[in-house]
């Protein structure tokens, strides 16, 4: 969706990416670049386990794709490893990434956490100027924070499910763009807004979603049935987990989220 040719030079843009897209170094001005204010979501799980822990006292997360990086960054620097391999938290690991389950627990320094598809998301934006996870636990929160920090446009990224768009991720990106609409009414929709928007609010019972898409349906065959009902815990929290910085460490990328108003 093209803003229209009617629409004020500065007026901010509002657009969904089902995925993560990828830009172009040659042509700064190319969409594909993220340089504002990104939401990433990965509402089953990862951006709905990461509010948790930093609401549990976690001083940071940080998000890696490999249970190794893991390992070798937390004998280094200590802390909480958070994973799994098909729902079984790997030797060594404190806890998987259940929200059902770390919901409510007390954290102390920082942690990291395994995750397939959201450091893709978060490597695809870490130049932006502000990123920020986003689920529906926190979603008051971070919509607020996307308001107050937007200066010309905002991007819902959803992660999808290993390279491919999802419904869970496309539908909580729809509900927050109604969020950030009906906060500031000068946003131009563009991208897949207005197909976020519709699938929203077409579904009646978005939790009947949340179960039926490929990461839903994934988690019940694993027994984890409960982290799609906790996944939809509406406001939860306020914290709203900032990118700090981008680690290059033992052959991975580590992405380091803070609370937004941490020190």
């Amino acid at each position: 969706m093209a803003p229209s040719p009617s629409t004020p030079p500065h007026a901010p843009i509002l657009s969904v990416d089902p995925v993560p897209r990828a830009g172009s170094p040659e042509r700064p001005e190319d969409e594909g670049r993220y340089g504002d204010v990104v939401l990433i979501i990965d509402v089953l799980r990862a951006t709905t386990t990461v509010p948790l822990v930093l609401e549990g006292g976690a001083t940071r997360v940080g998000l890696t794709a490999s249970h190794r990086v893991a390992r070798s960054v937390a004998a280094e620097d200590g802390g909480w490893l958070l994973g799994e391999r098909r729902g079984v938290p790997p030797e060594g690991f404190n806890f998987g990434n259940a929200p059902a389950t770390l919901a409510g627990r007390t954290f102390d320094g920082p942690a990291l956490l395994v995750s397939e598809n959201a450091p893709l998301a978060a490597a695809a934006t870490a130049d932006a100027r502000r990123v920020t996870l986003a689920s529906l636990v926190n979603a008051g929160a971070v919509v607020a924070d996307a308001l107050a920090h937007a200066r010309e446009r905002i991007d819902v990224v959803a992660c999808g499910f290993r390279g491919a768009p999802g419904l869970d991720d496309l539908l909580v990106a729809g509900f927050l763009a109604d969020r950030l609409l009906r906060g500031r009414d000068d946003l131009v929709p563009a991208g897949a807004t207005q197909m976020a928007l519709d699938l929203m609010r077409a579904e009646r019972d978005p939790l009947r979603l949340l179960y039926a898409s490929r990461s839903g349906r994934y988690l019940r065959r694993l027994g984890l049935d409960a982290d799609v009902g906790a996944s939809a815990d509406l406001d939860r929290v306020d914290v709203v987990p900032v990118l700090t910085a981008r680690e290059a460490r033992h052959g991975g990328d580590v992405f380091a989220f803070a609370p937004a108003d941490a020190p």
